[in-house]
């Protein structure tokens, strides 16, 4: 959905909020995010509507001395998106949520543990159909995945991942 997942070109800040647990913010504004996307050229300018903008909040906490998790929020938006053969364009949302456990005993000196981890996440924006129908489409997605660290240097695991695509629904990952 995002089009890879290892690039975003811009600016970010966090904010450690000064509380008894741990809440961290973020806010951003990027170019564009996904290594893949080619829907934008990073060479040409263009407007502040078509950047997009991201929002992150995220806490974590200690279920024992041994077990902890993590929860957090994300909401990208892109105020004005170009559709071919539409000028006035429209927005994009993409808003996910994860959840991480993780065990990691203390008494261990093999660096033993286990963390399993999902989120799910939706997209909504506006496309080109046939026929040169435009409208909104929402698809929804998202990944689980286990690993099992056996010592320092070797950890097994598992990653099911479901992302359709935006472009054509009925195409799924």
């Amino acid at each position: 959905m995002v089009g890879g997942e290892s690039k975003a070109d811009g600016v970010e800040i966090n904010y450690l909020f000064p509380m008894p647990f741990f809440l961290r913010a973020t806010l951003g504004g990027y170019n564009k995010i996904g290594e893949g996307n080619e829907r934008l050229d990073d060479t040409k300018s263009r407007a502040w509507s078509r950047f997009t903008y991201l929002g992150r909040l995220q806490t974590y906490f200690d279920v024992s001395d041994n077990h902890s998790i993590e929860l957090g929020s994300s909401l990208a938006y892109t105020p004005s998106v170009r559709v071919a053969g539409d000028p006035s364009g429209g927005d994009r949302t993409l808003a996910g949520i994860d959840l991480t456990y993780r065990y990691q005993p203390l008494d261990s000196t093999t660096y033993q543990g286990l963390t399993i981890g999902s989120e799910l996440f939706t997209n909504s924006e506006r496309v080109i159909r046939p026929n040169d129908l435009i409208k909104r489409e929402q698809s929804f997605g998202g990944y689980s995945y286990a690993e099992l660290k056996l010592n320092k240097s070797w950890s097994t695991g598992f990653l099911f991942d479901y992302a359709p695509s935006i472009e054509s629904p009925g195409k799924r990952r």
